[in-house]
């Protein structure tokens, strides 16, 4: 769960690739369909060495909030940037 500014918590996966470097970048996916419904997406890009991010957007599915079509997109898509570019793991790209 990775906070937003105002608090709400949004549902995100983690998908590390086994064996890569200490620290690496970060392909961020954002779903209005339901995170789970897709196992592949992640592993087209974690056997390439990177972290993938896969996030249900505000009030769907596992996440918390009120889903309104694109009116929390923005600054939810910002906060969660800013969150992983300052992970430990992350190269902040």
């Amino acid at each position: 769960m990775i906070p937003m500014r105002d608090g709400v918590k949004l549902s995100t996966d983690l998908y590390f690739p086994e064996g890569a470097g200490e620290k690496l970048p970060v392909i961020m996916v954002r779903t209005p369909y339901n995170k789970n419904a897709d196992e592949d997406t992640p592993c087209d890009f974690v056997g390439q060495d990177y972290v993938v991010a896969v996030q249900d957007v505000r009030g769907n599915f596992e996440s918390a909030g009120d889903y309104i079509v694109s009116a929390a997109d923005t600054s939810d898509g910002y906060d969660t940037v800013e969150w992983l570019a300052s992970q430990s793991w992350s190269t902040g790209k």
